[in-house]
């Protein structure tokens, strides 16, 4: 049997929170893909962006990737550090893109679209940053290394 600290545990719970914040920010990426592609969202008066190809590609890339991150969070994956830090990179590089193509002219320049460009930049490094400290790693891979010494160990077999 595994015995597992108070502090451990709490670093064990950031799992699915951290899961979840990765799903919210996939959520974002498909909405501006939405917004980019022409759909007008009924929020308030409706919202809606110029129609831009490129940003629409781009912007269902980052969702998709960062949807697969987040699913391998929740479910606890072996590879979901892996899965989550190239999701991140893949978005940041998308997102860095993004303010580079609006700064040039090729994209809507309004605040709204500003800020959710800069928002969402500073929200995934600091996961990105979290992903690479100490306590980000141990807190991801602690579970799946847990899991496989559990399913291992035979205690199965001793319960029955």
């Amino acid at each position: 049997m595994i015995r597992t600290t108070r502090r451990q545990q709490r670093i064990s719970d950031l799992r699915p929170v951290l899961g979840v914040f990765v799903l919210l920010e996939a959520l974002a990426f498909l909405l501006g893909a939405l917004l980019h592609a022409g759909v007008e969202i009924p929020i308030g008066g409706g919202m809606y962006l110029e129609h831009v190809v490129p940003a629409t590609v781009v912007e269902s890339v980052c969702s998709l990737v960062l949807a697969v991150g987040a699913v391998a969070l929740i479910a606890r994956n072996r590879r979901a550090w892996e899965a989550t830090l190239s999701a991140h990179v893949i978005a940041i590089a998308g997102t860095i893109l993004g303010i580079v193509a609006i700064t040039a002219g090729r994209g809507e320049h309004n605040l709204p679209n500003d800020i959710f460009h800069r928002v969402v930049l500073v929200a995934m490094v600091a996961v990105l940053v979290l992903l690479w400290t100490p306590t980000g790693r141990r807190a991801i891979r602690r579970d799946a290394a847990e899991l496989a010494v559990r399913g291992s160990s035979g205690n199965d077999r001793q319960r029955r």
